[in-house]
């Protein structure tokens, strides 16, 4: 029996196929990184390239007090994107998991989050989707890759 895939359905392969492609490159290339931030830019700019809808992004790291911040950003506003920050347990992440953050969350409605501050772009568009990734060292969450999207469309 022959399967004959739709349109859609292709999209999606193909898209999958560009993200484990960016995975590859980017495990290629971290024997070549400099230092953490360089490292950190890297990344934004291989998954916001591999993601269709996704146009800015953030990497951001929790520190022992749960407290939350920006240290790499793609298309946010440097003033704004240095002094954001907010704790763990205010996250659309926590809010949404109940605390039990284990695996990539993706929200393409962030204007239900009226309680949770978020950042406009640095072209003052509102972000209205996102994909948050935990970032885990040693077992223990370290923060988050977060890939965002202004267009109101889904951002996967």
């Amino acid at each position: 029996m022959v399967h004959y895939h739709t349109s859609s359905e292709i999209k999606q392969l193909r898209r999958r196929i560009s993200v484990y492609q960016t995975l590859s490159e980017v495990s290629q290339s971290i024997m070549d990184v400099q230092d953490l931030l360089q490292f950190f830019n890297m990344i934004l700019d291989r998954t916001l390239e591999s993601i269709f809808k996704a146009n800015i992004g953030a990497i951001l790291l929790k520190d022992q007090e749960d407290v939350v911040r920006m240290v790499a950003w793609k298309g946010y506003s440097d003033e704004e994107a240095n002094t954001f920050s907010f704790n763990l347990t205010d996250s659309f992440s926590w809010v949404e998991t109940g605390g039990d953050i284990n695996g990539p969350l993706i929200v393409n409605d962030l204007s239900k989050y009226t309680d949770i501050s978020l950042l406009e772009s640095k072209n003052h568009k509102t972000v209205f989707s996102t994909i948050s990734t935990p970032i885990f060292l040693e077992g223990e969450l370290y923060g988050f890759i977060n890939i965002d999207s202004t267009e109101k469309e889904r951002i996967l």
